[in-house]
């Protein structure tokens, strides 16, 4: 006779849904976009962050569960339809910049 198998573990809600967000990279780090980079990127590692206000900043959407969120933030801002072009999320990630610089208290507010 076999033993039943034990009962499944829940899954946590948190890792049914995925968010796309917009992360501002620094762009020294992405892996070069011609060519096949795979070599270039596994020996120079994963993409980092950018500075806030860097002008290197290069935006990046990138599908995440909910969990991996540690806070979400209200801005509320002017976002392009279409985010595949490289500028529409440039012009995203430098509006979230000076909104972050002026200060969530008094965004939006005139």
């Amino acid at each position: 006779m076999t033993e039943p198998c034990p009962p499944s573990r829940p899954q946590d809600d948190r890792e049914a849904y995925l968010v796309d967000v917009l992360l501002s990279l620094d762009a020294n780090t992405l892996p070069p976009q011609d060519g096949d980079g795979s070599a270039a990127a596994a020996a120079a590692g994963p993409p980092a962050p950018a500075p806030p206000g860097s002008p290197e900043a290069v935006g990046e959407v990138v599908p995440v569960t909910l969990s991996c969120l540690a806070q979400l933030h209200s801005l509320r801002i002017s976002v392009p339809e279409d985010l595949r072009p490289a500028e529409a999320r440039r012009q995203v990630v430098v509006q979230v910049g000076v909104g972050l610089c002026v200060g969530v208290g008094g965004w939006g507010r005139g």
